[in-house]
């Protein structure tokens, strides 16, 4: 895995003497005694980039949790099994749910033979119609407590609610567990994104383009390309390193067996300026607030000009404004 760096998108050259001048980081360079310069020269573009490690995840787990308190009877799942929606995670041991259906069967079944018999022996009776609107309210509350008891039973079976993979299993056999307590996660592993960490000193060059250019470990012949989506909000201490969490999608190529945890080297495009003016960045000199380089007159004279300066990378710098392309400027 490659440590974090600030790069750029294009290539430094090496140093190659050429009849007394030198070409370096591309620009032409010459040595008048001991003063050495370079001139402002015009790019096509410039782009500057954020390099960070990261590792493979699923965009999303999905946890399962108990929906009524009770003993495991049944776990029916290990981790990596692949399920689809309404396959069994695990059973509750159902003795109590069962038998609290019967009882609740067995009260509506009574409570209808009271609104028969009210029926029968009403009629013509003065208090023959309050009975029967009793027993009819009588038939409704078993009714209630019959779908509470068949709701508690059907609860006892906890179901995938999607189709995936198990990741992980959190209950055993026998164990007693109480209501929301998570049973198991399942995720779908086509459905992958990564997580990267950005340090806190490249947080702040993050612009609004955000593509990334990933390159996994196990497969180091291929780039693709994603987004770098969100940025955590709160810090994370890794080895002693402030990082802030990134998360970056892309499309899964089918011939990659990406899975969860390999690793991969991400480079995110932070800012690109185009048809730019750029001099090497040991050329600027910084006083306070302002930006200045010293231009190196045909006749030999200084003069300090002050510019604008734009993105960094690599060691090379945007010149917004201050100077014109050719200008001989000197690198200290």
């Amino acid at each position: 895995m490659s440590r974090r760096t600030v790069v750029a998108a294009f290539s430094l050259l090496l140093l190659v003497a050429v009849g007394g001048a030198t070409v370096w980081a591309g620009f032409f360079r010459t040595q008048r005694g001991n003063v050495h310069t370079v001139t402002v020269e015009r790019r096509a573009e410039l782009s500057a980039t954020v390099r960070a490690t990261g590792k493979v995840d699923v965009a999303s787990k999905l946890p399962i949790p108990l929906t009524q308190s009770g003993t495991i009877r049944v776990v029916a799942v290990r981790v990596g099994d692949a399920v689809r929606a309404g396959d069994l995670i695990v059973a509750l041991d159902d003795a109590r749910q069962r038998q609290d259906l019967q009882a609740a069967s067995d009260a509506l079944d009574a409570a209808q033979y009271g609104l028969t018999s009210a029926r029968a022996h009403g009629a013509g009776d003065p208090g023959g119609r309050s009975a029967i609107v009793n027993a009819e309210a009588a038939i409704q509350d078993a009714q209630r407590r019959l779908d509470t008891a068949r709701d508690a039973l059907r609860r006892t079976l906890v179901l995938a609610p999607v189709d995936g993979t198990i990741l992980s299993v959190s209950v055993v056999e026998k164990g007693s567990y109480n209501q929301g307590q998570e049973v198991a996660q399942v995720a779908n592993l086509r459905d992958l994104i990564l997580t990267v960490d950005l340090d806190e000193l490249d947080v702040p060059r993050i612009g609004d383009n955000r593509t990334a250019t990933i390159i996994f470990d196990a497969f180091p012949g291929m780039e693709i390309t994603g987004t770098l989506v969100s940025v955590a909000p709160l810090a994370t201490n890794r080895g002693g390193r402030t990082v802030y969490e990134g998360s970056v999608t892309f499309a899964r190529p089918p011939s990659l067996d990406l899975r969860p945890g390999m690793g991969a080297d991400v480079t995110v495009a932070t800012r690109t300026e185009q048809n730019v003016l750029v001099v090497p960045d040991l050329a600027v000199e910084t006083i306070g607030a302002k930006t200045f380089l010293t231009v190196l007159h045909n006749d030999g004279s200084r003069e300090r000009v002050e510019v604008r300066t734009g993105i960094r990378a690599n060691g090379v710098i945007v010149i917004a404004s201050g100077v014109s392309e050719g200008t001989r400027v000197i690198v200290p």
